[in-house]
């Protein structure tokens, strides 16, 4: 076993065809794109009924962005000692080997990302829907062309798909910005919504009963609610999965990671106390669609139809992020030797894995036409939060054993952060496999059906033992 302690690796895949074409903008907008989806104009409602306490609801938030803080500071050394393309999938083989990398990166093309993808362009395809007048029917067909869509964007140079990219996050990330800051204008008397009565008490400070004492709440309701709070935050980490495709790794990667918690904390703080004063806490509690009850409470009967605009901006550009950055684990798994070269090969003149996009949106769009892809998610939910603590812990043994060069160690106060992220990842493996026992074994039963290809695989060694594949 070497002892040599690495540098920091530089990555680079210009010999491969993929270019370091991503600077800060883009690498920020990549990680927007998949983050700010649907989720969270609906799972304030499931956060204040685990915290029916205004304080309570305030600052679940904030711990939630604390704890995505503490996932990407993990990351960020983790992705800047191995700046390569594939992310987790290189993480898992240069840590714990190549069968453990093979049967995550099987997982996730197969089920996590097409999965997400379909289920982003469903809720895609209601949006549509609904402004359109369509009926429920076409919901599927609209999706599937959303699927194609997406797919076809990601197919041409990577300059032009990012762009579009930064367009739509912007964009999404902006109207999000512009509704909480109306809510709180409104909620102070500093702005009157059209049509509200002069004088008119906002339907937040209609009165309620009174809250129960803070304290009364007890660990399991912060915990399911703090589950609620992550569930928003998912998916900032992909910026690590196109890793050496970014230029200057080293400062682009962290500052991408960390801007986007900061950015999303700020915007999702600001969304969170618009809800609790503009509606109330109890009429959060109640609604299934609170975002469009704010946006109504706020812009009368044009708020639905702005609620929806968002919300198909948003799911499109989730998914067409995420079919950005999933068929990067494919090249990830090339490169190990984990699967055909082929599966992984780079299109030279536009810098972009053709097999791997054409392959992971084939899947996406036969999930998003047959509709039955909510049972292969609940199946995988449990193993991704115990996948994401070994990679967060490996890093953590990396740094113990000297592994980590010095100017890669991007973490303060370490080893902190890490450990917070680690409780994070297990706490939510721990409340699917509660909530969902059969389904979480028979994930795990999947998964292990993997090993015995995994094991035929020629993937290169772990990181520790001297391989750098």
């Amino acid at each position: 076993m070497s002892k040599t302690s690495p540098t920091v690796e530089t990555g680079s895949e210009e010999g491969r065809g993929l270019r370091r074409e991503l600077g800060l903008g883009r690498s920020l907008a990549l990680s927007l794109g998949v983050v700010v989806g649907s989720g969270i104009f609906v799972l304030p409602a499931y956060v204040a009924a685990q915290l029916p306490h205004p304080a309570a609801f305030v600052l679940v938030w904030q711990m939630g962005a604390l704890l995505a803080l503490c996932s990407a500071v993990s990351y960020a050394e983790l992705s800047t000692t191995f700046p390569e393309t594939g992310g987790y999938v290189v993480f898992l083989r240069r840590i714990y080997g190549s069968q453990m990398a093979f049967v995550y990166g099987w997982a996730a093309m197969l089920v996590l990302y097409p999965s997400s993808i379909a289920g982003l362009a469903r809720v895609t395809g209601r949006s549509m829907a609904g402004l359109a007048g369509f009926p429920e029917a076409s919901v599927p067909y609209i999706a599937a062309l959303s699927v194609a869509a997406a797919t076809a964007l990601n197919l041409v140079r990577v300059a032009r798909s990012t762009r579009v990219q930064g367009i739509l996050s912007t964009a999404k990330v902006g109207a999000l910005l512009v509704l909480a800051l109306a809510g709180l204008a409104a909620a102070l008397g500093l702005w009157t919504p059209p049509g509200s009565p002069a004088g008119a008490d906002p339907p937040g400070a209609i009165a309620s009963d009174p809250p129960g004492s803070l304290g009364a709440l007890g660990a399991g309701a912060w915990f399911l609610g703090l589950v609620g709070v992550l569930w928003c935050y998912e998916g900032f980490l992909e910026i690590v999965v196109v890793a050496g495709e970014v230029r200057r790794p080293a400062r682009t990667l962290v500052r991408a990671l960390v801007g986007s918690v900061l950015l999303v904390a700020l915007a999702y703080g600001a969304y969170s106390l618009a809800l609790l004063l503009e509606l109330g806490l109890p009429a959060v509690i109640a609604s299934p669609t609170v975002g469009a009850d704010l946006a109504r409470a706020l812009f009368g009967a044009t708020g639905s139809v702005l609620v929806n605009l968002v919300v198909l901006v948003a799911t499109f550009s989730a998914a067409q992020a995420l079919l950005f950055s999933g068929p990067r684990l494919l090249v990830g798994l090339a490169e190990g030797g984990l699967i055909p070269a082929s599966m992984g090969r780079v299109d030279r003149a536009r810098g972009v894995p053709v097999v791997a996009v054409l392959l992971c949106g084939a899947v996406a769009l036969l999930y998003a036409l047959v509709g039955s892809f909510e049972e292969l998610v609940k199946y995988f939910a449990f193993a991704t939060g115990l996948f994401s603590s070994l990679i967060v812990a490996g890093g953590v043994w990396l740094r113990v054993r000297g592994r980590v060069p010095r100017e890669a160690r991007r973490i303060p106060l370490w080893p902190l952060p890490p450990l917070l992220a680690i409780l994070g990842a297990l706490g939510g493996s721990f409340w699917v496999l509660r909530d969902q026992p059969r389904s979480s074994l028979i994930g795990l039963g999947i998964l292990a059906l993997a090993l015995p290809l995994a094991r035929r695989s020629r993937g290169t060694g772990s990181f520790e033992g001297g391989k750098t594949g």
